[in-house]
C-alpha cells in the first residue's frame, strides 16, 4: 500500500476506490474496505504492487489492466 483515503461516499465506495486507482499512474491494485471495519467511514488502499489474493468479506478489491480496473 502507498495510498490511503477515507471515502465519504459509503454506497457507492467500491466504484470510487477503483476511480481513484484508475486515475493514478503508480496504482496497480486497489482494496475497499466497508465502512465501520477501520473507522466511520469506508477506506480506499492503492497498492503499487499486486498482492496475493486473499478472501474477505469486509473489502473488495481489483487489479488494473491497461488502466481499466477489472475486479
Amino acid at each position: 500500500d502507498y495510498r490511503n483515503v477515507a471515502l465519504n461516499d459509503n454506497g457507492n465506495a467500491p466504484v470510487a476506490c477503483q476511480s481513484l486507482c484508475a486515475q493514478d499512474a503508480q496504482c496497480k491494485a486497489w482494496s475497499w474496505v466497508k465502512p465501520g471495519i477501520q473507522g466511520p467511514k469506508a477506506m480506499c488502499w492503492l497498492k503499487n504492487e499486486i498482492p496475493p489474493r486473499i478472501s474477505n468479506p469486509n473489502t473488495a478489491s481489483g487489479l488494473m489492466v491497461a488502466r481499466s480496473a477489472v475486479r
